[in-house]
């Protein structure tokens, strides 16, 4: 299926009970099936004075070399208007304690290159992201930087990543729990919680 959209720079869902067909295929259509973006694209180049290690959580086939970041004529992902995409990064720091300082220490750069559908103009933003600039704690987090957090470390957990402790699933359904209250009445966050849940019973 990925490989047919990537051709066709389309996308698929899986659809898994009648609820999830209806709320996909009963609203507005339009909304996932028209393109915002085209060819997106994102670096992120870590300050090694402050990262020693880094590891991008999945997306390991939408892996694009440096060299062509900046080649147009290489296809990249499409972002429907209703769309998004998030990058998560596992970092390693030079120094762990500098956490704590709140620097101005420039941790990372991030810049996104994408084509507007339109008028196949092509956009690039760059952003820095400074060692003050993350939060002292998960908890301190904004909710969807952790519901994000939470839905990728489960996939680690499923697909038995070699970086994922024993304690990983009781830690996730704490966080899973604190999510439906966050976002109560969200039916993905209350069905993310039952199925960590659940993979712990089986466990």
């Amino acid at each position: 299926m990925e490989q047919l959209v990537n051709r066709a720079d389309g996308s698929y869902h899986y659809l898994d009970d009648h609820d999830e067909a209806w709320r996909l295929l009963g609203g507005d259509v339009n909304s996932f099936i028209s393109v915002a973006a085209r060819d997106a694209k994102v670096q992120v180049i870590f300050n090694p004075d402050a990262v020693a290690a880094y590891r991008l959580l999945g997306f390991e086939n939408r892996d694009v070399a440096d060299r062509d970041f900046r080649n147009d004529a290489d296809d990249a992902g499409e972002v429907a208007i209703s769309g998004s995409a998030t990058a998560l990064y596992e970092l390693t720091l030079v120094n762990p304690d500098s956490a704590g300082r709140r620097t101005n220490d420039v941790l990372a750069k991030v810049t996104l290159r994408y084509q507007r559908p339109a008028s196949e103009a092509v956009t690039e933003v760059s952003t820095t992201i400074r060692e003050r600039d993350p939060h002292r704690s998960f908890g301190d987090a904004e909710r969807h930087f952790r519901l994000a957090a939470v839905a990728a470390e489960f996939a680690e957990v499923l697909r038995q990543s070699w970086f994922v402790e024993d304690t990983s699933m009781r830690t996730l359904r704490t966080q899973a729990e604190a999510l439906t209250r966050d976002f109560r009445g969200d039916a993905d966050v209350t069905e993310l919680a039952r199925l960590i849940t659940a993979a712990q019973r089986l466990q």
